[in-house]
């Protein structure tokens, strides 16, 4: 018969990093018990937890765990959170005077994403887990030149991939970035909601809204800065219009980051 231990190691390499309501549950005992037991693995070197913890736990894990440790973590982050990592994947390494207030302040809650070192006596961050200097996010990529699109194999609704127009540029051009699902067609090569899943090391899900108008005025703003706010996710307009005054005034005084514009050639 397998003793505490092992039966944790067990359920950790099986289920990956893990809070302790989870591991109790596997091993029949209380919160209490659990932590004790957890505290006892901890001090002898055989398991990690988290600094940053989900709700009121910290997550525990197995040395060699951390990839996954940062990829269930991720998903708890806040809009502010993930985007003070992207910030340091697209500048970083940074140093302590080169973050916005905000960003000092979040960071320290970060330090399972984030490396920290001194450099002339000054903190400097630095992303774990990337050895090379990361892609630029998607909000400050040039558009592309449009490419003929390639045929995507499931959408949420189904619905084959148009061959051309502008509903197809604008997948040619998500496309680039991560995985794309068409989430409402609204009006065809007019108006169309989608989400956009961003590639490694720190994915990120996008709520994506495409505008074929030639001027973006702040009715339509308001309407995207809306549905992004229900969606609970970052937002992308992509559109080969202009913004009007109006709209740019309204932009920079209500949305702030939570939405990045995307001007198609």
């Amino acid at each position: 018969m397998l003793d505490q231990k092992e039966l944790i190691k067990a359920f950790l390499t099986r289920n990956g990093p893990s809070l302790p309501v989870e591991i109790g549950k596997e091993l029949g005992y209380n919160s209490f018990l659990t932590k004790a037991v957890l505290s006892e693995l901890i001090s002898k070197g055989i398991i990690k937890q988290s600094r940053r913890p989900i709700g009121n736990s910290l997550l525990y894990y197995l040395p060699g765990q951390e990839a996954l440790l940062r990829k269930r973590l991720f998903e708890d982050l806040s809009l502010p959170e993930r985007r003070c990592l992207s910030h340091l994947r697209e500048e970083g390494p940074l140093r302590e005077s080169e973050l916005s207030p905000q960003e000092r302040f979040i960071i320290s809650r970060l330090y399972d994403f984030v490396d920290v070192s001194l450099v002339n006596g000054q903190k400097v961050y630095s992303l774990k887990g990337v050895s090379a200097p990361a892609p630029k996010p998607i909000p400050s990529l040039p558009a592309p030149a449009p490419a003929p699109p390639k045929p995507i194999e499931t959408t949420l609704f189904h619905h084959k991939e148009p061959e051309k127009g502008f509903d197809a540029e604008v997948l040619a051009y998500l496309k680039q970035f991560g995985e794309v699902s068409v989430k409402k067609v609204i009006r065809r090569d007019r108006e169309t909601n989608y989400v956009l899943k961003t590639k490694e090391p720190f994915p990120q899900v996008f709520f994506v809204k495409s505008k074929n108008k030639k001027r973006i005025n702040e009715s339509d703003l308001s309407l995207i800065y809306t549905e992004t706010l229900q969606e609970k996710k970052p937002g992308l307009l992509v559109t080969k219009g202009d913004l009007t005054a109006t709209a740019k005034k309204w932009m920079k005084d209500n949305v702030g980051d939570l939405i990045k514009l995307i001007r198609l050639k």
